[in-house]
């Protein structure tokens, strides 16, 4: 066996920020070391080049590999590759689809698998194990069977704990790794010039609060915004810049207008990443 086989139905040009995760990890492995099995997605023909690795696209898309059919698909399709390939082990990008995935492989006598573990998916997974017996069932079904989770984040890490021990996965739970989120030290480094981004964000005085997402609710900008006048109060000239698109930008826009804010919050939409190290 050899090699590493990643299940990911978030990956580049997918957006959001599990996708970009996985492609950076998929840049960061050696090369022709790692097996990517995801979704298609308009631009994928021109993305795929820059990365190192063999990328095998199941030929539906990205979001239907959630569907009942996508996901029988993608199994036999990974199925294939594990059978091809024989990785050592098995990455999901996140518990569900993928786990299912690779729990069907394991059971056969595939590969161990681990499970990344990122914050709104452990959330939106210990609301739906607590009121349905089916997705508990099913949640313990792939983690029991799952040989490690690595958490972005100390929080995150706590509330996967949470979950596998309501699950009664115990052994899992008091082995859950941390794997802080990096940066690429070549683009965010000390000496940058930030002046010409500002100027054209309309980024004066400050000091500024800065949030990189998508406008989800469970991102916690609102929280921002409702401490901003508090902040305010010790600190007069305090804003809060929100980089990023989403679904929330409307509620969140009148939240600043019922508390006043004015342009001491700014949704600045998407910025390009050779704006975001300044």
């Amino acid at each position: 066996m050899s090699g590493t086989l990643l299940l990911a139905l978030n990956f580049p040009p997918f957006g959001g920020g599990i996708a970009r995760m996985m492609g950076e990890v998929a840049l960061r492995y050696p090369p022709r070391s790692l097996t990517i099995s995801t979704g298609t997605w308009p631009g994928w023909e021109a993305g795929d080049p820059r990365f190192p690795q063999t990328i095998d696209r199941v030929a539906i898309g990205a979001k239907r590999l959630r569907t009942l059919n996508g996901l029988g698909l993608w199994t036999w399709r990974a199925a294939s590759l594990a059978r091809r390939t024989r990785p050592g082990f098995v990455w999901c990008d996140e518990v569900k689809p993928a786990g299912y995935a690779a729990t069907w492989l394991h059971a056969r006598g595939g590969p161990p698998f681990g499970v990344v573990a990122h914050g709104a998916d452990f959330l939106l997974l210990d609301a739906k194990i607590r009121r349905s017996v089916f997705k508990r069932w099913t949640a313990r079904h792939i983690l029991a069977r799952c040989s490690v989770v690595v958490a972005n984040s100390r929080w995150t890490a706590d509330l996967a704990r949470s979950v596998l021990e309501f699950l009664g996965c115990r052994a899992l739970a008091a082995d859950v790794r941390v794997v802080p989120l990096g940066t690429t030290p070549s683009r965010f480094r000390p000496g940058l010039d930030p002046a010409p981004a500002r100027r054209r964000h309309r980024l004066e005085g400050g000091p500024w609060l800065l949030t990189v997402a998508r406008l989800d609710y469970h991102k916690g900008i609102d929280t921002v915004i409702r401490a901003l006048p508090a902040i305010r109060a010790v600190f007069p000239t305090a804003c809060y810049a929100v980089a990023g698109i989403g679904s929330r930008r409307d509620s969140l826009e009148r939240l600043v207008a019922e508390l006043g804010l004015g342009d001491a919050v700014r949704l600045l939409g998407f910025v390009s990443d050779d704006e975001l190290p300044a």
